[in-house]
C-alpha cells in the first residue's frame, strides 16, 4: 500500500510556491482568485427600462455607475471598479431586437409593400434632427405600380444592323426608378428616431424588390450618438460611454 506520508508529501510538492522576483510576485502554479456571489446581469428591453433601473429600483445610485453603449442595439449598466482586481459588475443589459427585414435579399411584389410599412418609418419638419426618411413614399408607390416591358432595339451602321431584344423595368406611369434612397429602418431602440441611411433600390427581371445598404454603417454611430442624447437627457448626471 502507499505510504500516507508519502501522499501528503505529493499534496505538498502539488501546491503552489510564491516566488519574489525583483519586487514582482510570481506562482509556480496557476491560481484564481475565489469571487464573491454576484447577481445575474438583468435583462432590459428598452431605453426606459435602463433609465427606470437607475433611477427606481433601489439597486444602485446614478453616482456609481457607468453606462455603456455597446452597439446600436445593445447597452449596459455597470458597476465603478472594484476589489483587488478591479472587475466590474454588470447590473443589467439592454438589447432591442432586429427588424425583420433581409438587406440585399429580393421580395416579391407583396411582400415588399408590406416589409415598407411595417419596417420602415420616417419623420416630418417636427423631427428634432429634420425630415428623413421620406423617399418610403416613393419606393412604395414605384413597387406598387411596376411592370415589364419587351423592347426591341435596332443599331444600324449603314453596314450591318444588329437587333437586340431586352426587357426594361418600367412603371405604368413610366417613372424612374428611385435612387439611391433614404429611407429609416427600424434597427435601434424605439425610445430615439430611427437614423436615416442610403440604400440603393433594385428591381431583377421577375419584378421583385431589393434594399442594399449603401452608407458603410454610418448610421450605427448616429444611433450611438442619439442613444447617448436620450439617456443623458433623462438623467443628466449620468455619465454614458458611446
Amino acid at each position: 500500500m502507499i505510504d500516507a506520508e508519502f501522499i501528503e508529501k505529493i499534496e505538498e510538492m502539488a501546491k503552489p510556491v510564491i516566488i519574489d522576483v525583483n519586487g514582482s510576485k510570481y506562482s509556480s502554479q496557476p491560481i484564481h482568485p475565489v469571487e464573491k456571489a454576484n447577481p445575474k446581469t438583468l435583462p432590459i428591453q428598452s431605453l426606459t427600462g435602463i433609465a427606470d433601473y437607475i433611477l427606481k429600483s433601489g439597486d444602485v445610485k446614478v453616482e456609481d455607475v457607468i453606462v455603456h453603449i455597446v452597439s446600436h442595439n445593445e447597452v449596459a449598466i455597470y458597476s465603478k471598479l472594484f476589489g483587488d482586481f478591479k472587475q466590474r459588475e454588470c447590473y443589467a443589459l439592454a438589447r432591442c431586437g432586429n427588424i425583420d427585414f433581409d438587406f440585399g435579399e429580393f421580395y416579391d411584389s407583396e411582400a415588399f409593400n408590406i416589409a415598407m410599412q411595417a419596417c420602415f418609418t420616417e419623420y416630418d419638419q417636427s423631427s428634432k434632427y429634420g425630415i428623413a426618411g421620406i423617399d418610403k413614399a416613393d419606393v412604395l408607390m414605384f413597387s406598387k405600380s411596376v411592370c415589364a416591358r419587351a423592347e426591341a432595339g435596332v443599331d444600324d451602321d449603314g453596314i450591318t444592323q444588329e437587333v437586340t431584344i431586352k426587357t426594361s423595368v418600367v412603371s405604368k406611369e413610366n417613372a424612374v426608378l428611385p435612387n439611391p434612397v433614404k429611407l429609416c429602418p427600424y434597427r435601434t431602440f424605439t425610445e430615439i428616431e430611427q437614423p436615416e441611411s442610403s440604400f440603393v433600390f433594385r428591381v431583377n427581371k421577375n419584378m421583385n424588390f431589393a434594399l442594399f445598404e449603401a452608407d458603410g454603417g454610418a448610421w450605427k454611430n448616429e444611433a450611438r450618438k442619439r442613444i447617448k442624447e436620450y439617456l443623458t437627457t433623462v438623467i443628466p448626471s449620468l455619465v454614458v460611454i458611446a
